[in-house]
């Protein structure tokens, strides 16, 4: 099948020596071109719009003419074209993009194949949705079973802004505890959460008690945004001695993969109280470790739990003392 405006070749088979030709073409929107016309022998036509082609040849030769004609002969097509569109074509780390093709001409059969650079990524759909890491150059082949069509769309990807969490307090007072102001770069980012306000400045004695969770977000001139959280632990302090201060403590391994560890010396308490918390203040370990001489060793099973950071309480007698585990596995 011809392409719109791709010149054919046509070829004159008549025997008998013939020596005059007429050839017609309906419907008429043709064009004869490198020189020939409607009077060559073997003429060379562009078809002009798209359609069914019927062609005629009159020969003559000495002895008379004869005519054959061919009905609905040519199928001319369009050229085949595409076009990618994107939406949108700058896109966030961890983003989605989707990618469009329009299609047009040819046989009306198409076929797809989406390729990448930098390579790894391939597709036969016509309309893909891409996660793209990098930055990419996405380029699509069009067929339609005799003709290739290309494109190719660039997708810029920027990274997300890296957030870096100053120096918080891990622990504080609910009483005769001024408020902290807390920091955060890149600056310019909203903080959330309780008794915080949007420019960091944590109110302990309005807090809850325990561990208060915290979250710093920042939105960067690309509209690509990131977060990070981390938690102050504010505790009821009134009559409290020695707060985190007496209590000689083993924790091992932090970070863990399951069995965390925690050997108590102290060698004027009798026993320990052991707890272990959850972000979401759920309590899933709670229970005395009775002191053996003047070590208390106690064995926490986490096999269970899911990974992340958890809080580690110990109380012996008036004091207390705050850990941060993390569980990776």
């Amino acid at each position: 099948m011809p392409v719109v405006d791709e010149p054919v070749y046509f070829t004159d088979l008549t025997t008998f020596a013939p020596n005059a030709w007429e050839w017609q073409f309906t419907p008429g929107t043709i064009l004869f071109t490198e020189g020939t016309d409607e009077n060559s022998q073997n003429p060379v036509v562009q078809f002009l719009e798209p359609g069914l082609y019927t062609v005629q040849l009159t020969a003559e030769n000495e002895s008379g003419s004869d005519t054959e004609i061919k009905d609905e002969y040519i199928i001319a097509i369009d050229i085949l074209t595409v076009v990618i569109s994107a939406t949108p074509e700058s896109v966030c780390y961890g983003g989605f993009v989707q990618l469009n093709a329009e299609v047009g001409g040819g046989t009306g059969n198409y076929t797809f194949l989406w390729t990448s650079n930098p390579a790894g990524y391939t597709s036969t759909e016509q309309n893909p949705l891409v996660y793209p890491e990098v930055s990419t150059t996405y380029t699509l082949h069009v067929g339609d079973g005799g003709n290739v069509a290309i494109d190719e769309i660039f997708i810029n990807v920027y990274p997300l802004p890296i957030i870096e969490l100053g120096n918080w307090p891990e622990y504080l007072c609910n009483q005769q505890q001024p408020p902290v102001q807390l920091t955060a770069s890149p600056e310019g980012g909203i903080f959330s959460g309780n008794s915080v306000s949007s420019n960091g400045i944590f109110s302990p004695e309005e807090a809850m008690l325990g561990w208060n969770v915290i979250t710093y977000t920042y939105e960067d001139e690309n509209t690509c945004g990131a977060m990070a959280q981390d938690s102050i632990f504010v505790d009821d302090c009134v009559g409290i001695i020695g707060y985190e201060k007496e209590i000689t403590l083993n924790i091992y391994p932090n970070p863990t993969r399951d069995i965390l560890y925690v050997e108590i010396d102290n060698l004027s308490i009798a026993n320990a109280q052991v707890s272990l918390v959850n972000m979401v203040g759920q309590v899933i370990y709670d229970k005395k470790a009775a002191l053996q001489g003047s070590e208390s060793k106690t064995a926490i099973n986490l096999a269970g739990q899911p990974n992340g950071m958890y809080i580690l309480t110990v109380v012996v007698g008036d004091k207390k003392n705050y850990t941060k585990i993390f569980l990776s596995k």
